[in-house]
């Protein structure tokens, strides 16, 4: 009867609201386990904060000052790194330890707890993406050097962008002993506004046959490039998860699906050790103590992957997009590298640096 149907219809209903729930509770309980937030924080952030805009409008210093957060006498967790360098091909860290390796998942928990999840960190958490990279190297870095080590994190700058916001994070690492500055990074963040960037998109000019091959090609080299395949395999991104700290479930099988992806994204700071340790080892830079290390990430790499690394000694350092802040009195010699990977409209664009020593 007709009142019959209206309870089904009312039961259903109820048995719908209460799976969407379950379903969206499931998701933020996972969200928050892989990257070490609070579900509290991550409902704060979601339900205060929109992508592409910055919060709150405090000038740098201020909020450099809020958000800072600083480790003392940390012990290295020796077997983790020898894991992580072994994944990405680096040297023996008793020797060598890779300024990649310093730069970020040494400090990548602190990071996430104390710095991206800080009320004050200016962009919304969902949806923010790690775009560029600069490092700095004061010295030659081994085990003997990194076993005991004090660093600082704060949010220095942050502005609105043609297609947001973003922000820039420095982490500095340093020497219990004498306050030794090691190694001194600048990560940037951004946070994608969808109206903004369509309305971006529509402002470009189509780029020129000779401006599309530049993306995919390394700038005028001394000699010949050097170059190596990278097989990224379906249990890639697990890995490097589990030897870096980087759960973000976008790395992950199953659990990228949650957040909306068909396929796991590998980790863009495995791409930037993996290109490293190769000039590492071409250019015999393990016993070089200082160095300068520049990246920008262009196209996701999906897992499984075949990625194509290119890299070569620019003639002329000035004419690459890395050249903004660079001491050319400071550093004689500059390597590009690049990574890319094909695709529906050929070969694409994946990650592009510049090694200055």
């Amino acid at each position: 009867d007709a009142e019959g149907s209206q309870r089904l219809r009312g039961s259903m209903l109820a048995i719908l609201i209460v799976l969407v729930i379950t379903v969206a509770v499931a998701i933020l309980l996972l969200f928050s386990t892989m990257i070490g937030l609070s579900p509290l924080d991550i409902l704060a952030s979601v339900f205060t904060k929109s992508s592409g805009t910055l919060y709150p409008p405090f000038s740098s210093k201020v909020l450099a000052a809020r958000t800072r957060h600083e480790g003392k006498e940390v012990v290295l967790n020796l077997p983790l790194a020898r894991k992580w360098a072994a994944f990405c091909h680096s040297p023996d860290i008793e020797k060598h330890i890779s300024a990649v390796y310093v730069s970020l998942p040494l400090t990548m928990s602190a990071l996430i707890r104390h710095v991206v999840a800080s009320p004050d960190f200016p962009l919304s958490v969902m949806g923010v993406v790690h775009a560029k990279h600069v490092i700095e190297q004061f010295e030659c870095i081994d085990a003997s050097v990194l076993g005991v080590y004090n660093y600082s994190i704060s949010v220095t700058g942050s502005r609105l962008n043609e297609i947001g916001a973003e922000c820039d994070v420095l982490i500095e690492v340093s020497s219990p002993l004498n306050s030794r500055l090691l190694v001194s990074t600048t990560m940037t963040f951004t946070s994608t506004d969808a109206k903004k960037a369509r309305a971006a998109r529509k402002r470009r000019p189509e780029l020129t046959a000779a401006e599309q091959a530049a993306k995919t090609n390394l700038g005028p080299t001394a000699s010949a490039p050097k170059q190596f395949v990278e097989e990224i395999k379906r249990d890639h991104s697990k890995k490097y998860a589990a030897c870096s700290g980087d759960m973000n479930p976008i790395h992950l099988p199953i659990y990228c699906k949650a957040m909306g992806l068909p396929k796991p994204i590998m980790h863009g700071v495995f791409s930037l050790a993996r290109g490293v340790a190769a000039i590492t080892d071409a250019y015999s830079l393990a016993t070089v103590p200082k160095l300068r290390i520049a990246a920008a990430w262009k196209l996701p790499m999906p897992v499984p992957a075949t990625a194509h690394f290119t890299f070569g000694e620019l003639v002329d350092v000035t004419k690459t997009e890395h050249a903004n802040g660079l001491d050319t009195t400071k550093f004689k010699r500059h390597i590009e590298f690049l990574a890319t990977r094909e695709g529906k409209g050929g070969t694409l664009p994946h990650l592009r640096g510049v090694v200055s020593f």
